[in-house]
């Protein structure tokens, strides 16, 4: 086989991951330019227990061996919760083609790693020479990961070599940015004496920095900071991070250059890691432009308001609209022929049940049969995996149902997770309502399944998935029902509660950090208000209150209510960013649905009176701590 006609499998977890995103780039950018065919299968770290992650991992059965002449892993992130045999004997089943394993040396592969020891040495040296610490401490990862080891170890030779061994510090941490958090409460209780801190990571370091930035600014400029890996954000962060950086170019142009030779071999490459001072150690941040990656305009089509549709013929007419105007040239989605969970083999058989390529829906014949492990249909000429294509899972919940190919060519990181979190609750909610539809016609199923059926579609479509409250719709389905449809009217007041800060936790700890807060605030006001009030999440971190039976002389105690039960929740969960809630209030009494919109408009107002007063005294606090 020469070279021109290789497909490579990249597997990595969370492609728009912080340190993932500039090494999926590089590999896909290297493919791309070599024009060879790449096949990015998406999941989360093997072993994690955060969140949903485990069912992302489902995704990992597709590969197949048959799909590829070569496999790379990003190992570094795929085995940070993997014991050293557990990673080796998952990796078993692959060893029949040749294995590239980036920044983790495993026996026959090619181990592209990055010199974390030098890296590290070279920044603690830094520090110590040019800026004239003594008193430097570490924060390491995973102890069962080799690469954070090698970064101790770094550090530790450099705190040596100048004498410094018993000012040594080393904290442990996991690599996760909250370990980042609990390493800088640590320093600031117990280990007045440091000036500088080395993080094993960049998420560690800025969500330290950002730690710093928000609960102790008066710190801000106390300790020097450095990172590992020159991650996007590193650049964002207050201060300017300064960085390690990854051989990202490197590793892709080594990986593919083995990939077309084309042998299997066990060798070990070292490739240097440059450390790159920034204003977070003290040094004048160079600021180089560069192409911009992001979106500068607001998106007029709302892609989630365009696939609330239960017609599948019509879903397949919107969804190629939302394809096209979110740059994407491909896209085919495959159900199962009957669903599964996690732990359960992947379905033999599935279903292509929707095709789009070149902006063209691809009609296809009904219920078109083939082996899952294929990925798509062979011999139809109009459907072929796209040369850069990513593989992700479908799933609501525990139950898995089918999976998406996209053509990654064009397109957004971004947009293609976001797409894929909407295929998942509207295609289920879909296939569920077909299901109950069938149920009908043909009488087969009992009244009992029946009804279980009805009872789920009606939950999916008037609760918030995140946070188990309401929705919009059912919010004011409850509320509309209680207010205007008696025969006499009921007086409630109304509430508009709105989370604090929420761009400043996702920017600086991730989306994932940001969901937890909203569920926080969900939880906390169900804790505020009784079971007879009614409670919905109606935005991104927006809430609405209906307390029945209240008036303007109980605010005083609900507002003392809400605020202590904030108080015991951010207790409860040290180490998290502090939860903060805006509110604004106001009574109604009145027979119109317009009556009830404008009752909530009113306490919106005073929502965002208080919003902007809260903004303002936070202002004036930081400004007053920088003039002390």
């Amino acid at each position: 086989m020469n070279k021109k006609n290789k497909t490579a499998a990249f597997v990595c977890n969370e492609i728009i991951g912080n340190f993932q995103l500039p090494l999926y780039r590089a590999v896909k950018q290297e493919a791309e330019q070599r024009g060879q065919h790449l096949i990015v299968f998406e999941g989360r770290a093997l072993n994690s227990t955060d969140f949903a992650d485990a069912e992302h991992n489902y995704v990992y059965q597709f590969i197949n061996p048959e799909l590829y002449d070569a496999l790379i892993l990003s190992s570094g992130s795929l085995f940070t919760f993997e014991k050293y045999h557990e990673a080796l004997t998952w990796l078993e089943k692959f060893r029949t083609k040749p294995i590239v394993s980036l920044n983790i040396e495993l026996p026959g592969c090619l181990s592209l790693l990055t010199d974390g020891f030098s890296g590290v040495k070279s920044a603690a040296s830094h520090l110590i020479e040019h800026h004239g610490y003594q008193h430097v401490a570490f924060v390491s990862g995973p102890p069962s990961n080799a690469e954070a080891e090698e970064r101790k170890l770094g550090y530790l030779y450099a705190m040596e070599a100048h004498g410094l061994k018993d000012n040594s510090l080393v904290i442990d941490g996991s690599f996760l940015p909250v370990s980042g958090i609990e390493a800088m409460k640590r320093i600031i209780e117990k280990h007045s004496e440091i000036q500088a801190i080395i993080f094993a990571n960049d998420d560690m370091a800025i969500a330290a920095l950002d730690y710093i930035n928000q609960q102790h600014p008066e710190l801000k400029h106390k300790f020097a900071v450095v990172g590992f890996d020159n991650t996007p954000n590193s650049k964002q962060s207050s201060p300017v991070l300064a960085t390690i950086s990854q051989a990202y170019n490197q590793f892709s142009q080594a990986s593919f250059n083995y990939i077309e030779q084309g042998k299997v071999v066990t060798e070990t490459v070292n490739l240097p890691a440059q450390f790159l001072p920034r204003e977070s150690c003290g040094c004048k941040h160079v600021v180089v432009e560069s192409p911009s990656t992001s979106q500068l305009f607001s998106q007029s089509y709302k892609v989630h308001e365009n696939l609330q549709l239960t017609d599948h013929r019509q879903f397949h007419k919107e969804l190629a609209e939302a394809l096209k105007h979110l740059n994407i040239q491909a896209c085919f989605i495959a159900i199962y022929s009957e669903s599964c969970a996690k732990d359960q083999p992947l379905p033999e058989q599935s279903f292509l049940y929707f095709a789009y390529s070149e902006q063209n829906i691809i009609e296809v014949p009904q219920e078109l049969n083939f082996k899952t492990k294929q990925i798509l249909p062979a011999g139809i000429s109009n459907i072929q995996l796209p040369t850069l294509s990513l593989v992700k899972t479908l799933f609501y919940q525990q139950k898995h149902f089918g999976y998406v190919i996209y053509d990654i060519a064009q397109g957004k990181e971004n947009d293609f997770s976001s797409l894929t979190a909407l295929l998942c609750s509207h295609l289920y909610s879909m296939f569920l309502l077909h299901e109950l539809q069938k149920a009908k016609r043909n009488q087969e199923l009992a009244n009992q399944a029946l009804t279980e059926a009805n009872d789920q579609l009606v939950k999916l479509s008037t609760t918030d998935s995140l946070t188990g409250l309401h929705n919009r719709r059912g919010f004011f389905d409850r509320v509309y029902q209680y207010a205007i449809s008696g025969r006499s009217a009921n007086t409630f007041m109304a509430f508009y509660a709105d989370v604090d800060f929420l761009k400043t936790v996702n920017d600086g700890h991730g989306h994932a950090m940001g969901d937890l807060l909203i569920q926080r605030c969900g939880n906390v006001l169900k804790q505020t208000f009784r079971d007879e009030d009614f409670i919905g999440r109606v935005g991104g971190d927006e809430f609405l209150i209906c307390a029945r039976h209240c008036n303007e002389e109980d605010i005083g105690s609900v507002i003392g209510r809400l605020k202590q039960m904030i108080v015991f929740n951010n207790r409860q969960h040290p180490g998290q960013p502090e939860l903060s809630v805006s509110v604004g209030y106001a009574f109604f009494q009145g027979r119109t649905i317009k009556e009830i919109e404008t009752a909530f408009e009113r306490a919106d107002k005073k929502l965002y009176e208080a919003k902007k007063l809260r903004h303002i005294t936070h202002k004036i606090q930081k400004k007053g701590v920088r003039k002390n």
